[in-house]
């Protein structure tokens, strides 16, 4: 198929849709560039977010690379330890002790 051919296109179109189960009078080239100038403002809109959040990811990196930004709480290779408590002592065998 040549896709620079606009009525393979559509035939291609009309035979997949009866393939679907529609008659081929409802594929319309007009609904379809809806669809498409539909679509094409969803992913515009959608890549205006991602951008506006890789700003905002961007702004704290940053603000925490910062000599003035947030330390880190610890130092990188140091993990929390739990606390350590000390053996019991050994019990007597005496009830009270």
């Amino acid at each position: 198929m040549d896709s620079a051919d606009p009525d393979q296109v559509k035939s291609a179109l009309e035979m997949h849709g009866t393939m679907l189960g529609d008659s081929p009078a409802s594929f319309s080239l007009f609904d379809l560039k809806n669809q498409l100038e539909v679509l094409s403002r969803q992913v515009e809109s959608v890549a205006t977010g991602v951008t506006g959040l890789a700003a905002q990811i961007q702004q704290i990196q940053l603000t925490l690379s910062s000599p003035g930004g947030h330390p880190d709480p610890q130092p990188p290779g140091q993990r929390a330890r739990e606390p350590r408590l000390p053996p019991p002592e050994t019990y007597s065998g005496n009830p009270g002790s």
